[in-house]
């Protein structure tokens, strides 16, 4: 089930939400390179090792090096065989952290499917829809002029993936709505002009709990068969949800 929705970034909530329930066992799903929630977090998994990477600077302080590393990729299932071996010996995470993480990687479904079958609950924050569907002022301008592109990049342009949060009937029924970001899209006007003068937040982020995160990708994962249907498909993303 997914819960208490917002579009604000909020990780100081999330702090003050671990340090009232004191949990034995909480996991951030990769956070490798940025630990912001380093003082609750006792494993971390990422397919960058923490304590290499982080090893000789500030952020490498006593809760992350006493943190238990399960290094693998997690796209797949292989990827998680370290993490299922640490739940079959000592049962399910309290809480698991995935924070904009979702839209970098190949296959975020594997990872939703997956994350309540690890953990009791968790937080997940992604970047906002229309911040990825606007030309984000500054990004990229030292790029920009380095690399002598032409134009600015709409959202950021390593982001694989933009997400709506669907409202249902009740509160059981919110569910995360995946689009492939396409470069096709980047390049469409008519995209920004949908796009003008609505509000760009932060980021899109909420909490889980149960036995799954209710998701669907787009038009059942077809974009398709011509750039109209597809930006059809895209209006819709903007229009429904937030």
């Amino acid at each position: 089930m997914i819960y208490n929705v917002s579009l604000e970034e909020r990780r100081n909530d999330v702090l003050e939400y671990l340090k009232d329930r004191q949990y034995k066992r909480v996991v951030d799903i990769g956070g490798s390179m940025f630990p912001w929630a380093r003082e609750y977090v006792t494993h971390y998994f990422d397919v960058t090792d923490i304590h290499e990477y982080l090893k000789g600077s500030d952020l490498y302080d006593e809760n992350v090096r006493k943190s238990i590393m399960l290094q693998g990729d997690i796209n797949d299932g292989y990827g998680w065989e370290k993490i299922w071996e640490d739940v079959t010996y000592r049962g399910k995470f309290d809480f698991a952290i995935c924070t904009q993480t979702l839209e970098d990687i190949r296959n975020p479904t594997y990872v939703l499917r997956t994350l309540p079958k690890i953990a009791k609950e968790g937080f997940i924050s992604i970047p906002h829809k229309y911040r990825e569907l606007n030309y984000v002022e500054g990004h990229g301008d030292k790029e920009q002029k380095e690399w002598e592109l032409s134009k600015s990049y709409m959202g950021y342009f390593h982001h694989r993936w933009i997400f709506s949060m669907i409202d249902g009937t009740s509160i059981q029924s919110k569910r995360l709505r995946l689009f492939p970001k396409l470069e096709f899209i980047t390049c469409l006007s008519k995209i920004k002009d949908l796009t003008e003068g609505k509000f760009i937040g932060n980021e899109l982020s909420f909490y889980w709990e149960g036995d799954n995160i209710p998701y669907e990708i787009v038009n059942n994962d077809f974009l398709g068969p011509n750039p109209p249907t597809v930006f059809r498909l895209y209006e819709k993303l903007i229009e429904e949800g937030v």
